[in-house]
């Protein structure tokens, strides 16, 4: 008995002391704020931390928790940031080109006017389950990221620079997309069923295949968009601009096209039992 709580002792002491350095070493992260970049902060503790213009650029922080953690302004240029805890930190005016977020956890996270240019996101977890833990990315600046497979549902991408981002397989459903600007994002076999476009512009964006059920175009920009094998049912192109746009197998039965500009020429090229 004295020898089994010899050895529980033992390892209780083992596990204070690294809890102790630990502790230690997220106090040392908080005091160098501005001497991060391309340090190893991987699996750390930083959940309500206050990192606001912090250069951590380069830096290894794959499974941190940030969960709450004020990043405003905050430089994580080419940061590795994969499987991390982001939900409800604060991202805004951040600079995360080219950082990987693949597999993060994102819900009710502030990216509003964050520059993600050619980020990684493929699987982000919980961008957006629901509208209140929607994650917010209007006026973000996210040209080139990829967010194949992410889940973005609700997500707030309103004046979002989106110019060839991809969206392969990602779930845009009830997205706000208002005045984005997604010149030739790739949405491709996505789901934006109720997502919201108004007035934005998709000029020569791919939709093959993608669910537009419900989603309202009203206004939008789409001239030589590809729409082939796309779901439009309840589709909403009243006053867009569909010229050169290509609806090649695609159902425009129960789309609305009503003054959609070469909206019936764009009829004529599709297939409509």
């Amino acid at each position: 008995m004295m020898m089994r709580a010899g050895v529980m002792a033992f390892f209780s002491l083992l596990m204070l002391g690294s809890a102790l350095a630990e502790a230690d070493r997220v106090d040392d992260v908080l005091n160098a704020r501005g001497r991060l970049a391309g340090q190893n902060l991987a699996g750390l503790d930083l959940a309500g931390a206050d990192l606001r213009g912090a250069d951590l650029s380069r830096a290894n922080l794959e499974g941190t928790v940030l969960t709450g953690a004020t990043l405003v302004g905050a430089n994580l240029v080419q940061a590795t940031l994969r499987g991390a805890d982001l939900r409800e930190a604060y991202l805004r005016d951040a600079r995360l080109g080219g950082a990987d977020l693949r597999s993060a956890k994102l819900g009710s996270a502030d990216f509003t006017r964050a520059d993600l240019r050619q980020a990684q996101l493929e699987g982000a977890a919980h961008l957006a389950e629901s509208a209140p833990g929607a994650a917010r990315l209007a006026g973000a600046t996210a040209a080139r990221a990829n967010f194949t497979g992410a889940n973005l549902r609700n997500v707030d991408l309103r004046e979002a620079v989106l110019t060839d981002a991809v969206f392969v397989g990602a779930n845009l459903g009830w997205a706000n997309l208002t005045w984005a600007r997604a010149r030739k994002a790739n949405f491709s076999g996505a789901s934006l069923s109720w997502a919201r476009g108004y007035g934005a512009d998709f000029t020569s964006a791919n939709f093959g295949q993608a669910t537009l059920t419900g989603t309202q175009l009203v206004g939008a920009t789409a001239r030589g968009a590809d729409f082939r094998r796309a779901r439009l049912q309840g589709t909403n192109f009243e006053q867009a601009d569909l010229g050169s746009a290509n609806f090649g197998e695609t159902d425009l039965g129960q789309a609305l096209l009503n003054a959609a500009k070469d909206g019936p020429a764009a009829a004529r090229r599709a297939r409509v039992p």
